[in-house]
């Protein structure tokens, strides 16, 4: 029964009476005990939870924060929510994989203490993650259709990643493809900017950490438009065409919680050819 010296319902009430009604200070609910049967289908509902769980807990820094970033601060229950509603579908996929293919998964899986198998667990995992747009499908070098890819992102920590700061040119920290060339000019920042011309299609592309991107650039009658993208969707268009010569335009992205972010930017397509356009100097904030 409740143990009290001062009135039953006071702060002070704790325990039961009978197998009727349990006291906790000034609420009471019903008596219940709880029930586990432990049967052969909920230890296996357990062991797949846990398995699920000790596989995404094995990622690294990297992965963590992108699936932050993507989730936000419940990140973890989420994406094993997700894993656990896709399971029939990734079940159904898997079996579609070659022998070889499901072996790859499972020797390079990174945890493999499960009950259930290591490589169907992960592939699950990888295509929740897939589907709910992950942003690692965005990132240079990372093709997630290439299971060492999957293993060198899951295990990557922020090494690499560009810290806050201002970059001349933004050679020294963007990765750019096509033809970009640099051209010295006494009113660039710096002495010189980086510039994108011909017909091939160009980009460069900023791993960070921050929560915005600035790109100072070089307006003239030369110039074109330009893509950019922030993280997993396109941020926005903006023309660098101008009827005079001005250095130091600034096109700001939006300004987002700081954390692990992508940026890219590229030439528009217009007119049956990619516009031209340049960069000066790449700000992180």
């Amino acid at each position: 029964m409740p143990k009290v010296t001062m009135p039953l319902g006071s702060m002070e009430a704790y325990g039961a009476v009978g197998d009727m009604m349990i006291f906790q200070g000034t609420s009471a609910r019903a008596y219940v005990k709880p029930y586990d049967p432990r049967t052969g289908a909920q230890l296996d509902q357990r062991a797949f939870f846990r398995d699920v769980s000790k596989m995404i807990k094995a990622g690294n820094l990297f992965m963590r924060y992108q699936c932050y970033d993507r989730y936000g601060p419940r990140w973890f229950p989420e994406l094993c929510r997700l894993t656990v509603e896709n399971w029939v579908g990734s079940v159904a996929e898997w079996s579609t994989l070659t022998g070889a293919e499901r072996t790859e998964l499972q020797e390079k899986a990174p945890y493999q203490q499960t009950d259930s198998d290591a490589g169907m667990i992960w592939y699950a995992i990888h295509r929740a993650m897939r589907f709910s747009s992950v942003p690692f499908i965005e990132l240079p070098d990372v093709d997630p259709l290439v299971v060492d890819d999957w293993l060198t992102w899951w295990f990557r920590n922020l090494d690499g990643v560009v810290e806050q700061g201002s970059y001349e040119n933004g050679d020294e920290v963007m990765d750019f493809m096509g033809d970009w060339s640099v051209v010295n000019n006494a009113s660039a920042s710096g002495g010189s900017y980086l510039q994108k011309n011909g017909t091939l299609l160009a980009q460069g592309r900023v791993l960070f950490w921050g929560r915005q991107v600035r790109i100072v650039y070089r307006s003239a009658n030369s110039q074109g438009s330009a893509d950019c993208f922030y993280d997993s969707s396109i941020a926005d268009t903006f023309s660098m065409y101008s009827a005079a010569e001005v250095f130091g335009n600034v096109y700001e992205t939006e300004i987002k919680p700081e954390g692990l972010h992508v940026f890219t930017i590229a030439p528009r397509f217009v007119g049956g050819s990619w516009s031209p356009i340049n960069i000066d100097r790449v700000e992180i904030l």
